[in-house]
């Protein structure tokens, strides 16, 4: 079994390190990757590059060993639709169970994806819950509620804005490199 944590990582912090770990732990995943959209077709003017959100995410799994990144997205550099990469990675792992992993903001929206239904016929969904959010079990998608992570990269980006200190939510060598890109 394998996960695949789907994400724009802009930019990757604690949370969204902390989550895959445990979600890698609970479901018992072989492997889980973190793989960064490349450019995603909700959200508009992400703060930073896919450039920057790769060596971001590439800093922050040295000290993760136990998860991988998956770079086909990011490296595709052209609009990326879930239902196409999870058709391609169910060619690639054909007799694995796939695990496409989400927060809750993203799954709020998923009725705007391109051909949301079929994404089940791809891989099992797992939903990612915010401590402030109630969301309505349904039989085919797995809500994760009991990782409490209360970090949003929005939440972030105000902070750089205002000059205030992150490193407390991304780690020191994330906020560094995000220093260096100022």
């Amino acid at each position: 079994m394998i996960g695949f944590l789907g994400g724009s990582f802009n930019p990757v912090h604690l949370g969204h390190l902390k989550i895959a770990k445990q979600v890698k732990k609970q479901l018992n995943l072989e492997k889980l990757f973190l793989m960064p959209c490349g450019i995603p077709p909700h959200k508009k003017d992400l703060f930073f590059n896919q450039t920057q959100r790769l060596e971001l995410l590439k800093i922050a799994l040295e000290d993760y060993p136990e998860l991988s990144l998956d770079t086909r997205e990011i490296d595709n550099n052209k609009i990326n639709y879930t239902i196409d990469t999870l058709k391609q990675i169910k060619k690639e792992y054909p007799k694995e169970k796939v695990f496409f992993i989400m927060g809750s903001d993203s799954f709020n929206n998923l009725h705007t994806w391109k051909d949301y239904k079929n994404i089940k016929n791809y891989a099992q969904l797992v939903v990612i819950s915010r401590p402030y959010n109630q969301n309505k079990i349904q039989s085919d998608i797995l809500f994760i509620n009991d990782i409490k992570i209360d970090i949003s990269s929005s939440k972030i980006i105000k902070m750089i804005n205002n000059n205030q200190d992150i490193s407390s939510l991304v780690g020191q060598k994330i906020a560094k490199k995000i220093t260096s890109y100022l």
